[in-house]
């Protein structure tokens, strides 16, 4: 079987700091070197190409690494490593240039197995100035096995995976400035994030100009050809809606998404046709099991009058092949949350162009998943169930009402929270200024570890990379607006860098790949929305883009590619290279 791959930003920093490098190899002319330090892997033989070195190999939890070094005189470009097991047979295609004499790291899906030795036959293709289609080709042989169902290309998911890290291991994106390869025009609203898959790129959208205006697309993703639209009947009307916060997420039969009338839906990701419906709302997917919130039933509460509906509070897990019921979790929850900037004692004709104060008091972001535990939040609440019986491990208030997707790493929960939803115990007044925390949870215990103060206010969840993790702030007491983009250490919560961005608001959250964080800002007024990549180490700026006006996306990745949505004039999905 083959499956493209990965790409990664330059990383010899990240192996040589961080623990898991485990031995420098050199390697010539055929001999037998023995890995030392890492019980998984015992020998590399062969890599006898004049122009290539393999420098270290290691494994983390992200697969196997290798740092290949330019011997040559030339630059070399590495088009290909076909990875086999004598089974089966996997391509990465890292697609990276390597400078004389310098370094560059490339990740395998090759994993650490308790059981049996097996050997990987590796070749590599690469370019060295006029010379093309060279090889050099070695053997690894360890404790391991070749992942052939693992395709690299995929960003299924918000943030990419269950665990909501925003981090791909196996793919790369653009190392400078990009060009706009192409956008598509459907007259949409966008505020989801684009969802990549085998080639497509699959995305929700609402059309508030059209008399049925919600819709399903997939996109050819490298030439943003239609491939198929699915009209999901809606009036315009936001109760009927699809859900425009949250992506869609793609399992290998259906593109899965909500209607803001409390209806999931599924669609045959293949030919867009309708598979089935049922009553439900943020959902989360991992290993066939599909997890869903009941979905907000009622509309919110014009000022001065009582509120109606209610907000979801129950968490329910659903085999998704044969859709049985596995367990269903009821959680109790204060409400908590009141929108921002409601004038007092509005008539109801004075209501229009007023936010409508209402209680977010129920689960609203998409929950996370690791081994054990599934993780939501409320606005004023995190908690932990059991993911195999649904019971309620712990649930810790947070004083401030929680936004944005949490993050859950090896050892942490990680959550943005901000205090724009606080009200008064007369429900009536707001702070003046807001401010924005970002928190560190004990996954086991919910006990909370530490926070910082980021800002003013947060409108999504943070990145987790190499034991660091990332968050975006806005800052509202600034004229005009700025946004905060930190990066603090996993473990202790102190902060790495801070960069401040000139923008209006950034309602994006990280994405990261090997070495670098990518985040989309709104900007002021009608200026453009940019998008920047970052040293993940430095926050040194690498590149900066303007693209569109009104951006609120999460960009998605795939091999040297962003997709990316803005809500400017038309409303466009974008591809950068």
């Amino acid at each position: 079987m083959c499956y493209n791959t990965s790409k990664a930003q330059s990383a010899i920093e990240y192996l040589m700091t961080y623990g898991w490098m485990l031995l420098v190899v050199a390697i010539v002319g055929g001999a037998i070197f023995a890995m030392v330090g890492d019980q998984s892997i015992e020998t590399v033989t062969g890599f006898d190409g004049q122009s290539i070195a393999i420098d270290e190999v290691g494994m983390t939890s992200e697969g196997m690494s290798a740092v290949v070094r330019n011997q040559d005189s030339d630059s070399i470009t590495i088009n290909e490593i076909k990875l086999s097991d004598g089974d089966n047979e996997v391509i990465v295609f890292p697609g990276k240039s390597v400078s004389v004499a310098d370094t560059d790291t490339v990740r395998f899906p090759v994993f650490e197995t308790d059981s049996g030795t097996n050997a990987i036959d590796a070749t590599i293709n690469f370019d060295s100035g006029n010379l093309e289609g060279m090889e050099t080709s070695g053997t690894i042989t360890g404790n391991y096995f070749l992942d052939e169902n693992f395709d690299p290309r995929e960003w299924r998911t918000w943030q990419y995976n269950a665990q909501g890290t925003g981090y791909h291991p196996y793919t790369w994106g653009p190392a400078s400035e990009p060009d706009i390869e192409w956008r598509v025009e459907d007259g949409g609203n966008y505020r989801s994030n684009p969802s990549l898959s085998n080639g497509t790129v699959y995305q929700s959208v609402r059309n508030e100009t059209a008399d049925t205006g919600f819709y399903v697309n997939a996109y050819d993703a490298e030439t943003g050809e239609e491939e198929w639209s699915y009209d999901m009947e809606g009036t315009g009307e936001e109760g009927t809606g699809i859900s425009n916060y949250d992506n869609l997420e793609i399992t290998d039969d259906y593109v899965i998404g909500y209607r803001w009338n409390n209806t999931l839906f599924a669609l045959d990701r293949e030919t867009g046709n309708l598979e089935w419906e049922e009553e439900g709302q943020y959902n989360a997917y991992e290993d066939g099991i599909l997890y869903i919130t009941d979905g907000w039933q009622g509309e919110p509460s014009p000022i001065n009058r009582e509120g109606v509906g209610d907000w979801p509070d129950t968490i329910t897990a659903l085999e998704l092949d044969t859709g049985n019921e596995l367990w269903s979790t009821e959680i109790e929850f204060e409400a908590t949350g009141q929108r921002e900037n409601v004038a007092n004692e509005l008539e109801p004709e004075e209501e229009d162009g007023a936010r409508w104060p209402y209680r977010d008091a129920g689960i609203r972001p998409t929950p996370v998943i690791d081994d054990e535990k599934l993780y939501a939040v409320g606005r004023g609440n995190v908690f932990a169930l059991d993911k195999e019986n649904g019971e309620l491990e712990w649930n810790t208030e947070i004083e401030k009402g929680v936004v944005g997707r949490p993050a859950v790493g090896e050892n942490g929960l990680y959550i943005t929270s901000d205090s724009g939803h606080d009200i008064d115990e007369d429900n009536t007044e707001l702070p003046e200024h807001y401010e924005s925390n970002f928190w560190k949870l004990d996954k086991e215990t919910g006990e909370i570890e530490w926070s910082h103060d980021t800002g003013e206010r947060a409108w999504s969840g943070p990145g987790i990379y190499d034991g660091k993790v990332y968050a975006a702030t806005r800052n509202a007491t600034a004229s005009p607006n700025e946004v905060n983009v930190n990066s603090f250490d996993k473990e202790s919560g102190e902060e790495e860098w801070s960069r401040t961005l000139d923008a209006r608001d950034a309602y994006g959250a990280p994405l990261i790949t090997e070495g670098t964080v990518y985040q989309s800002t709104q900007n002021h007024d009608d200026e453009d929305s940019n998008l920047f990549a970052f040293d993940a180490y430095t926050g040194e700026t690498i590149w900066e883009k303007s693209v569109g006006h009104n951006s609120r996306s999460t960009p998605t990745v795939g091999e040297g590619r962003l997709y990316f949505n803005s809500r400017d004039d038309g409303h466009h999905l974008y591809m950068l290279e």
